[in-house]
């Protein structure tokens, strides 16, 4: 029947009332300045032990709430940082790609202008040797010519002194050209 008077608001509201009634029936004699003091004293009791859980849930909230902002922040940092770090690979991914690719670029060019040279030479070569050939080719038709030139030549002096060496000291002479047409012939003959 009296499970109420294990409240505390309880308690306090009836101590206030008690109180009021007592100085009302002047059971209790009180100056103007004590019975403020007194009213002040309970006010803060009533309030303390009204509104301390009130209060109290509400710093609870408060501290929930900074808390899962913190929590918010901290998530949200993390998520930063990861994205951070997952572009710095990316980054330090495709500067070693760039590497591999211009390594490999500068082997395939080094390889393309070495096959370029190679090939540059080997035409070079290829064109002097036709040319010295040809070179060769007409140097010989020039000596035949320049030989058959010469017998015809010769052959005309041989014919020329012949005719006059039909006299008798043309004889002589007509020997000594024959024998000079016949060394012309032998030293053209070894320069060839």
């Amino acid at each position: 029947m009296f499970s109420f008077i294990t409240n505390t608001s309880v308690i306090t509201i009836l101590a206030v009332f008690g109180i009021a009634v007592l100085t009302s029936l002047d059971a209790i004699v009180l100056n103007e300045e004590a019975l403020v003091a007194l009213c002040f004293i309970l006010f803060i009791i009533f309030t303390y032990l009204n509104v301390k859980d009130l209060i109290v849930s509400e710093f609870h909230n408060r501290a929930a709430q900074i808390q899962k902002e913190f929590d918010d922040a901290y998530q949200l940092k993390e998520r930063i940082f990861e994205s951070l770090i997952t572009q710095h690979q990316k980054q330090v991914s495709l500067l070693h790609e760039m590497d591999l690719l211009f390594s490999f670029s500068k082997e395939q060019i080094l390889t393309l202008i070495q096959t370029r040279q190679n090939a540059l030479h080997q035409r070079i070569v290829l064109d002097v040797d036709e040319k010295l050939k040809m070179i060769a080719m007409k140097e010989q038709a020039l000596l035949r010519y320049i030989q058959l030139e010469t017998n015809k030549y010769i052959v005309q002096q041989i014919l020329k002194e012949a005719l006059l060496a039909s006299t008798p000291s043309g004889l002589d002479t007509n020997r000594r050209a024959i024998k000079e047409g016949i060394e012309l012939l032998y030293k053209l003959g070894k320069k060839k």
